[in-house]
């Protein structure tokens, strides 16, 4: 499932002082795409070999009015020349460049979240070098050939579930020499979707039955037809029953549930079934990891949420519509 492109957003300056803080520094997600990098939006500074370099000119100059050397202002006019010509072709490495599109995608906690922004250079002039930076410091740096698209990834690690916003980027680049470093700030609403984290050895899907209609059947009726799960290994039960694969994988002591077959099985999750674990973060992770057990083995399952009950379906379109619902549980949607 793909993350979210939003608007222009709601929290937009109000007092002047606002509004010169976003002509300049762009903090507030107010950019929409195809966004073109026009002059107005871009900044160049000497970087620091290039202050370097004027530096070394000005010594070069002093020395050759001191000591009236002709081929040392000759050298001094030509390497000034150099500069101001770097200076340009710095600048229109970003002018004009045009980026037409931000995608998020979902992870799981602790995963990188990717985002790709596709760029397109409309002109006959490639752009080498441009260098795509997040406010956390993440970065790619691509070269776009002439009249050409080139995606720029950036890969954010997670570290809690709920939508995560991209933030600002920067676009910059130092090409040709080195001795000019452009720069200039795109902010784009762009957030991808955090899941919980599947949780380790988590033990196997639990025997929750429910019938067609959607209830849980409270005691199921055990027999020799049709295996359905695991449940609990309780005190006297035989020893053919007990799972020893998953006794063996350190998941505990289970034993082997049967249920004479009525239709297609259904399962139902809630927050109730991971009561063993502590807080909510836990007890999703396993709800998490239930659900992709079921989504891998095809079973028909619906899981519960204070608020929320979802349908008795299977397939990847109701695997994705069930963890965004836990990944934004207990959080505001616009997390």
């Amino acid at each position: 499932m793909a993350g979210r492109i939003g608007h222009a957003a709601t929290l937009a300056p109000t007092s002047p002082w606002q509004l010169v803080w976003q002509r300049f520094f762009r903090r507030y997600p107010q950019d929409n795409t195809p966004l073109t990098i026009a002059h107005q939006r871009i900044y160049i500074l000497p970087s620091r070999r290039g202050w370097v370099f004027i530096g070394s000119l000005l010594i070069m100059l002093i020395a050759s009015m001191n000591y009236a050397i002709n081929l040392g202002f000759a050298l001094c006019f030509l390497l000034s020349g150099m500069l101001a010509s770097s200076l340009l072709a710095t600048y229109r490495n970003l002018a004009g460049l045009t980026l037409e599109k931000l995608d998020a995608g979902n992870a799981y906690v602790g995963e990188a979240l990717l985002y790709r922004v596709t760029f397109c250079n409309p002109h006959a002039r490639p752009r080498p070098g441009i260098k795509v930076t997040t406010a956390t410091g993440e970065a790619d740096i691509i070269t776009l050939e002439p009249r050409s698209h080139t995606d720029a990834e950036i890969a954010v690690i997670t570290r809690q579930r709920g939508w995560q916003a991209l933030g600002r980027l920067t676009l910059s680049t130092d090409y040709p020499l080195g001795l000019w470093y452009s720069w200039s700030y795109v902010h784009i609403p762009c957030k991808g979707l955090v899941y919980p984290a599947p949780e380790p050895n988590a033990p196997p899907i639990p025997v929750g039955r429910v019938s067609d209609n959607g209830d849980a059947e409270q005691s199921p009726r055990h027999g020799e037809e049709e295996f359905y799960g695991l449940k609990p290994y309780q005190t006297g039960e035989p020893l053919s029953r007990i799972a020893w694969k998953a006794a063996a994988r350190g998941q505990g002591w289970h034993s082997k549930a049967f249920v004479r077959e009525r239709g297609r099985l259904k399962y139902r999750f809630s927050l109730e079934d991971a009561r063993d674990i502590p807080g909510d973060e836990g007890k999703l992770s396993r709800l998490t990891t239930w659900v992709l057990a079921a989504h891998r083995e095809g079973l028909d399952y619906a899981v519960a949420l204070p608020g929320f009950q979802s349908a008795v379906r299977c397939g990847a379109h109701h695997r994705d519509a069930i963890l965004e619902k836990l990944a934004i549980f207990g959080l505001d949607d616009d997390h």
